[in-house]
C-alpha cells in the first residue's frame, strides 16, 4: 500500500483509508482540493460554517475530527489544533433547559421549535434595517455637503475677482 503524502489532496489520501475515514472526509475532499500541507485553521472554520447549514452540529465535528486524524498522521495538525474549537462545544446553549433541566445542543434545539431561524431572520431584518438607516444617513450627509459646497460656491461667485483689461505701458 503506498504511503500517503503531505502533497496530496484529501480524496486521494482517502482512497488508502478505512471505509469509515473516507466517508467522514468525502465533503472536505469535495470542497478543498488543496494538498493536505497547506491546511489552515481557516478552512478548518469556514468548513464548519458552510457545513453547519447543511448538517448537525456533530457530524461536522466528526468530519474535522477525521481530517485533524489524518493532519495528525502527518505531523501538519499542530497550528490547527491549537486553535480548533469543536462546533458543538462553541454552540453550546447554556441558557436553553427543556423541561428536565437538561442542556442542548444548538442543533437539537433547532430542531425543536425552530429558535436558530427565528433569530436568523430577525437578525436579517435588523441587519437590512441598519443598512436602510445607514443609507438614509449617507444620502442626508451627501445633501449636508452639496448644500454646503453650493452655499461656498454662491458666495465665491459674489466675490471672484474678475481682473480687467491689462494695462500695457
Amino acid at each position: 500500500m503506498p504511503e500517503i503524502l503531505a502533497t496530496m489532496t484529501v480524496k486521494e489520501a482517502a482512497e488508502y483509508l478505512a471505509e469509515t475515514n473516507r466517508t467522514d472526509l468525502r465533503r472536505w475532499g469535495e470542497t478543498f482540493g488543496i494538498p493536505l500541507k497547506e491546511f489552515h485553521t481557516g478552512h478548518i472554520r469556514t468548513y464548519q460554517i458552510d457545513r453547519a447549514q447543511e448538517v448537525e452540529a456533530t457530524i461536522v465535528d466528526r468530519e474535522v475530527a477525521a481530517l485533524l486524524k489524518l493532519l495528525r498522521a502527518l505531523n501538519l495538525s499542530a497550528e490547527i489544533e491549537r486553535f480548533y474549537r469543536p462546533l458543538v462545544e462553541a454552540t453550546k446553549l447554556k441558557a436553553v433547559k427543556p423541561d428536565d433541566g437538561r442542556c442542548l445542543y444548538r442543533d437539537q434545539f433547532i430542531k425543536k421549535d425552530g429558535t436558530l431561524s427565528k433569530i436568523k431572520r430577525q437578525c436579517s431584518r435588523q441587519a437590512q434595517t441598519l443598512d436602510g438607516h445607514l443609507m438614509t444617513l449617507c444620502a442626508e450627509h451627501q445633501r449636508e455637503v452639496d448644500e454646503v459646497f453650493r452655499r461656498v460656491m454662491d458666495k465665491g461667485r459674489r466675490s471672484v475677482f474678475v481682473p480687467g483689461p491689462k494695462v500695457v505701458q
